[in-house]
């Protein structure tokens, strides 16, 4: 199957990055994806806004939180089990959703502290070859799948800020 333009690209940058920067490296670019996070939820954003969605097909600022809290967690173990040598088969299975009423910032912050908890984890000399595939980007090792925690916290914090500048978000 022939990967698309888009998703080489990004494959590109994952693999080519995690061959040349080291854990440190990589964890200065997902803490500033952090950061971007939490600027994009904060303010006072009502229940209404938390749910509202642009279009039919598209995901509220409450669905968009879920899926990447949930999954910034299992592509933690993913990163901890490929970095210690262990193959294993991705869970992308959702942990259950949140509501409009949870504090984002919180969740956020929380949710930084266990991929911190999960980078302290890391053995000092990685295992890179060990891979496990990703939906879009193929097989990835334990530092390009550190780096997608990035790109993909960057990818929803952006997607939050489309929601909030939309002309019919409730005001």
């Amino acid at each position: 199957m022939t990967m698309a333009p888009e998703h080489a690209r990004v494959r590109s940058y994952l693999v080519t990055q995690a061959e040349k920067l080291s854990v440190a490296e990589i964890w200065a670019k997902v803490e500033a994806s952090f950061v971007e996070l939490s600027q994009s939820v904060s303010g006072n954003i009502t229940p209404a806004q938390l749910t509202f969605k642009p279009g039919p097909e598209e995901w509220s600022i409450v669905e968009v939180m879920s899926h990447l809290l949930s999954s910034n967690i299992n592509t933690c173990r993913t990163v901890v089990a490929l970095a210690r040598g262990k193959e294993l088969s991705r869970d992308t299975g959702e942990r259950g959703s949140l509501s409009a009423a949870d504090d984002f910032l919180t969740l956020v912050a929380v949710n930084r502290e266990a991929v911190i908890h999960s980078v302290r984890e890391l053995p000092e000399s990685l295992e890179l070859e060990p891979t496990l595939p990703h939906g879009m980007f193929g097989p990835l090792n334990c530092k390009a799948w550190l780096l997608f925690i990035r790109l993909h916290n960057l990818d929803h914090a952006s997607q939050v800020k489309k929601n909030r500048q939309q002309q019919n978000y409730p005001r």
